[in-house]
């Protein structure tokens, strides 16, 4: 009897026991069941700030983006209106260029080469022969170049000088100015030399200088019906003047060039044939013989020839071979002879 009261209440203290541990499993199930809604309320939470931290930085980086591509849209446009203007300005300049080109090649028009110069460039050519036969210079001591234009710039408009005959030579560089005139030609009178002239020349320069000298032509003309011999007096400009001017140009134009500044000599040579009708008096005094341009004036083709020679026969070397081949190539590259 009382082994079974023992065993009755180790039962109940077993269930008692066990119970227990049951209440507090369960109690410990609704503890952690709790705790996992917490924990996904949470998460659901912080899913809920990270989508709305994303969307929020997804807006903002659509902004600087947009922001960064409107600038640089911006600056794109602002760099292709830059080089719009730009291409603008090399548009005009190219077609002011090719404007002024167009009134050189006009100016270039007008010149022609004349019998006179024609005639000159085949006394020049039998010139050098003899010279080259003679041993007196060798062939390349003297380069002769016919119809030459010099370009320069005048009031920023392309012009052009024209010569009639260039020499270069190692004894110096020379303009031939060739004034293939008929008449009594009376070159370099002045009202201090004109003599028994300065009448003429006193009505028809009254405001010159007393050194200022001119050139006269006097044609005849036929006789009136009062049997009376009446004649014309031109007038033109100073060949020298003309001839010193365009040598000023090309020793500028070398210089600037190639910065050679060595001076060009002139000769100004009255080419037509002398007879009683037609022959050249020259009342010039200005030999200019220390003259960088210094004119020599010839009134005949021995006259031309004779001074020629001496000049490209010179001692004085004023110029080497390289630095004539490079003017004459520099020259070429304007000029073509005919």
């Amino acid at each position: 009897m009382e082994l079974n009261l023992i065993y009755i209440g180790v039962m109940v203290l077993l269930s008692i026991i066990a119970i227990t541990f049951f209440i507090k499993y369960k109690n410990a199930i609704k503890k952690n069941e709790s705790t996992i809604k917490i924990c996904e309320e949470q998460i659901n939470l912080s899913n809920k700030e990270v989508t709305a931290t994303v969307v929020e930085t997804e807006k903002k980086y659509d902004e600087k983006l947009r922001i960064e591509i409107k600038v640089k849209e911006e600056q794109f446009n602002q760099k292709l209106d830059e080089k719009k203007k730009e291409i603008q300005k090399i548009n005009a300049e190219k077609e002011d260029e090719i404007n002024k080109i167009g009134e050189y090649v006009k100016s270039l028009e007008k010149y022609s080469r004349n019998r006179g110069e024609v005639i000159t460039h085949e006394i020049l050519d039998g010139l050098k022969e003899s010279l080259i036969n003679s041993q007196a210079i060798q062939k390349e001591d003297m380069m002769i170049m016919g119809n030459v234009f010099i370009p320069y710039i005048k009031d920023k408009k392309l012009m052009s000088r024209q010569i009639d005959h260039l020499i270069l030579s190692q004894s110096g560089i020379f303009i031939i100015e060739t004034k293939f005139w008929k008449g009594k030609i009376i070159h370099g009178v002045s009202k201090n030399n004109a003599g028994d002239l300065s009448i003429i020349v006193n009505n028809i320069f009254p405001d010159n200088k007393e050194d200022r000298e001119e050139t006269l032509i006097f044609e005849p003309l036929k006789k009136n019906d009062d049997n009376n011999r009446e004649f014309k007096v031109i007038s033109y400009d100073n060949p020298v003047n003309q001839v010193r001017n365009t040598a000023s140009k090309l020793n500028e134009y070398i210089n600037q060039k190639l910065n050679i500044n060595k001076g060009v000599r002139t000769i100004v040579y009255f080419g037509y044939p002398s007879d009683e009708k037609n022959f050249v008096k020259n009342y010039s005094l200005k030999s200019g013989e220390n003259d960088r341009f210094a004119t020599i004036i010839c009134t005949d083709s021995n006259d031309l020839c004779t001074n020629m020679s001496g000049l490209v026969t010179g001692n004085e070397k004023k110029y080497s071979l390289d630095e004539l081949k490079k003017i004459e190539i520099l020259l070429n590259e304007f000029n073509r002879i005919v």
